[in-house]
C-alpha cells in the first residue's frame, strides 16, 4: 500500500518556514514534527532559533534549601550557558539574602545535608516549568557531542522529553513531589540541628562539671600541700627548739 504524503510535503520550504515561525516551541515540537520530513526539518530549525537565539530562558533553584548546596547556580549552568548565542536573554535567579546568609551561618554543613539533592528550575519562553537535579542536568549535558548544533538539539530534546512528563503527572502528585522534596530536606536539617543541640546539652553539663572537680580537687591538694608544708615547718622549728 502506497505511503500518503502530507499536504506539508507539497508546499514551499519557505512557506513551511514561515508556518512554522507562528507556532509556539511546543506545538512545534509535538505537533509539527511528526507531520512531515520537510515539516520536521523546518520546525527543528525554527525551534533552535527561538530557543536558543529568540525566546527568553529562566534558571532558579527548584526552593530555598536547594540554593543552600554544594554547587552555585553558575556552576551546574557552566555547560549549558555556552549553548545560547545571546546570552542577555538567558536569566539566573540570584539567592535571596536569606539564602546567602544561611549558606555563611551553616558553612559546609549545608553541602553535606544537600548534596545529592539540589535541584533546578527552569523555563524556555511562555512554556511550563521543567524540574531537574544539578547532578543529572550535569551528566546529561557532559554526553553531548561536541558540535554546537547536535548539542542545542539534544539539550531541546531532553528539555521537552521532561516537559511532557510534567505536563502528563498529575498536578496533586507534582505537589505531592515538591512538599515531599521540600519537607525531605528540611527533616533533615531540623534533625541534624537538634543532634547538634543535644550534644551541647550534654557536653556543656558534663564540660562544666569536669571543670569544677578539676577546681576543686586543686584547690584540695593545694589545702593539703598547704597543711603538709606548715606540719614540716613545724616539726623543724620544735627540733631546733629542743
Amino acid at each position: 500500500m502506497p505511503r500518503t504524503l502530507s499536504p506539508f510535503s507539497r508546499l514551499p520550504s519557505e512557506l513551511v518556514l514561515q508556518i512554522c515561525d507562528h507556532l509556539k516551541p511546543y506545538d512545534l515540537w509535538f505537533n509539527a514534527r511528526p507531520i512531515s520530513r520537510l515539516l520536521a526539518t523546518c520546525a527543528n530549525e525554527i525551534l533552535l532559533r527561538k530557543i536558543f537565539a529568540q525566546d527568553h530562558v529562566h534558571f532558579s533553584w527548584c526552593c530555598f534549601w536547594c540554593g543552600l548546596g554544594p554547587l552555585s547556580l553558575d556552576t551546574a549552568l557552566k555547560d549549558i550557558i555556552p549553548l545560547f548565542s545571546d546570552k542577555a536573554k538567558v536569566h539566573m535567579s540570584c539567592m535571596a539574602d536569606k539564602s546567602v546568609l544561611a549558606k555563611l551561618v551553616l558553612g559546609h554543613m549545608s553541602g553535606m545535608v544537600l548534596h545529592c539533592d539540589q535541584k533546578i528550575r527552569f523555563r524556555i519562553g511562555e512554556e511550563d516549568d521543567v524540574e531537574m537535579s544539578a547532578q543529572e542536568l550535569q551528566n546529561g549535558v557532559q554526553l553531548l557531542p561536541r558540535d554546537l548544533q547536535l548539542r542545542q538539539y539534544k539539550s531541546m530534546a531532553v528539555y521537552f522529553k521532561r516537559l511532557e512528563r510534567e505536563k502528563r503527572r498529575w498536578p496533586v502528585a507534582v505537589n505531592v513531589s515538591f512538599i515531599t522534596h521540600v519537607l525531605g530536606i528540611t527533616v533533615t536539617v531540623a534533625a541534624l540541628l537538634l543532634a547538634i543541640v543535644a550534644v551541647l546539652v550534654v557536653f556543656c553539663p558534663v564540660f562544666e562539671a569536669w571543670r569544677m572537680g578539676k577546681a576543686l580537687c586543686g584547690m584540695a591538694i593545694s589545702r593539703v600541700r598547704a597543711c603538709l608544708w606548715k606540719g614540716s615547718m613545724t616539726e623543724q622549728r620544735d627540733g631546733k627548739t629542743s
